[in-house]
């Protein structure tokens, strides 16, 4: 998210880098959550339905960023920006509607 505002350096590669490796780590960890908790004859199903989302999300915010970027006036700065404040707040949406389901599922298995 930071280099959208930040002066475009060497520097932003390390950002990206390091924005990258965090991501990786959370498809994992998110991966690992569900094989945990997906029983063995769902388990294919749910990790295709996974992989299905991830993918349509990925070519249709790639789609929706080149059109912006080929038919407005947007910069490329610009659509890091919008594209960065989507992220973080699809993020809060996320936290707002699974936190109290995950309290709840913790709280379950730990008694």
């Amino acid at each position: 998210m930071a280099s959208g505002w930040l002066e475009w350096s060497p520097w932003i590669a390390a950002l990206v880098t390091f924005g990258h490796a965090a991501s990786g780590a959370n498809w994992v960890l998110s991966t690992v959550l569900l094989q945990e908790r997906s029983e063995d004859a769902w388990r294919g199903r749910v990790f295709s339905t996974d992989f299905l989302l991830m993918t349509l999300l990925n070519g249709f915010s790639t789609l929706a960023a080149s059109l912006l970027l080929e038919y407005t006036d947007m910069t490329l700065r610009e659509g890091i920006q919008i594209f960065a404040i989507l992220q973080v707040l699809s993020g809060i949406v996320w936290i707002a509607l699974v936190m109290p389901g995950e309290k709840r599922f913790a709280q379950a298995t730990s008694s």
